[in-house]
């Protein structure tokens, strides 16, 4: 090496003492890059910023109802109107009717009105309405209970069941109002009476459809004789021509 090629001992010396001080800075050197960190690069970085953030984030949490919204409140528009009805009205007034092969109960109430004598004469339109719809179903023919007539002294004093009507009033929203109501007891002598009355209307009306034809066989009979008679003069004035020319 060189120091041993060096002849003076104190060149030698020298030389060797600053190789000995290069190599020591130079070993602190590396020394002090291993024990400095290493710094992180901006995607390392990034990465780290994002998952601090969503350890720190918390979720969002729901609100509670309140015990405000537990509660009903109260409707911006009014209800529907309703009637309130009496504690002494009695329970048959709202019950179906009940209909039989020949017989039937029928459940007859009035629109409410005004006055006392308003919902009368409507109890009594609802019962024709009520007689005229079950006629059509008992007899099986749409339209015979409109041709039946059932007069109203028959209706109260014949069909009304006594022991169950009603006379009573209800309240709603413009005030109290009256209404009736009542059963009407349709037997067997009803629904026998009725047939009759429809038999007879259609032996009437087959009556009258064969007066109708026997009225046009006449018309008929009577312009084929007069048609007869205008055709024999003149046959006869032909037959004497032919005579007088012989």
């Amino acid at each position: 090496m060189l120091i041993s090629k060096t002849k003076s001992p104190y060149l030698a010396l020298l030389l060797a003492t600053m190789f000995g001080f290069v190599m020591g800075v130079a070993s602190s050197g590396i020394a002090d890059e291993a024990d400095e960190p290493k710094e992180l690069s901006k995607v390392e970085a990034a990465a780290d910023e994002k998952s601090d953030s969503k350890q720190e984030a918390k979720p969002e949490s729901k609100p509670e109802p309140s015990e405000d919204d537990s509660q009903p409140h109260e409707l911006s528009t009014a209800p529907l109107d309703y009637p309130i009805y009496p504690e002494d009205r009695p329970m048959w007034v709202d019950q179906p009717d009940k209909i039989g092969d020949d017989w039937a109960e029928l459940v007859v109430q009035s629109v409410p009105s005004l006055s006392a004598d308003s919902s009368r004469e409507s109890l009594l339109q609802q019962q024709k309405i009520a007689l005229i719809a079950y006629i059509d179903q008992a007899l099986g023919f749409p339209g015979a209970g409109e041709k039946i007539a059932v007069p109203a002294e028959q209706i109260a004093s014949g069909l009304v069941d006594p022991d169950r009507t009603y006379n009573g009033k209800l309240t709603t929203s413009t005030g109290e109002m009256f209404q009736h109501a009542s059963v009407l007891v349709l037997d067997d002598d009803f629904h026998s009476e009725i047939t009759q009355q429809w038999q007879a209307l259609e032996v009437g009306q087959r009556l009258k459809g064969l007066g109708v034809l026997a009225a046009l066989a006449l018309v008929g009979l009577s312009g084929l004789t007069v048609l007869l008679k205008s055709i024999s003069p003149r046959s006869k004035v032909g037959h004497d021509d032919k005579t007088a020319l012989a």
